[in-house]
């Protein structure tokens, strides 16, 4: 089953060449800074630790990205994502469990309640862009 919810007022990142300016080069150096020391990581025999080390960029790239949204529960999200890079790393080097096993599972499980909740709540985390103080 598929749910879509279209936004009621104008979206910030769609609407304002300023905030998708921001957008683009936040998302432009985490897509390029991850993707090199991915494959570094790669090439120099450690791979298993990639998605840890994407995992962790990806949590910290929604600091930046929640005031620029307008959405400040983009903090809690990153600030689970690190966790569970955290916890990826420590399995990694004290136990057989895989790494990606952990940030797979662990990643997709925070993004996935994050998305839920953001649906069933309206989107009221975030400021209305379209409301006018």
């Amino acid at each position: 089953m598929v749910v879509a919810k279209r936004s009621t007022g104008p979206l910030p990142a769609a609407s304002d060449p300023a905030v998708r300016r921001r957008y683009g080069i936040i998302v432009g150096l985490e897509f390029g800074l991850l993707g090199a020391d991915a494959a570094v990581l790669g090439v120099t025999g450690l791979y298993q630790w990639a998605p840890v080390w994407i995992c962790f960029g990806v949590g910290v790239h929604f600091f930046p990205l929640a005031p620029t949204l307008q959405n400040p529960t983009l903090r809690p999200l990153g600030v689970l994502l690190i966790a569970v890079a955290a916890a990826a790393l420590v399995a990694g080097l004290t136990s057989a469990v895989a790494p990606s096993t952990v940030t797979g599972v662990g990643a997709g499980l925070c993004l996935l309640a994050f998305g839920l909740v953001t649906l069933l709540a309206g989107g009221h985390g975030r400021g209305d862009p379209g409301r006018q103080a």
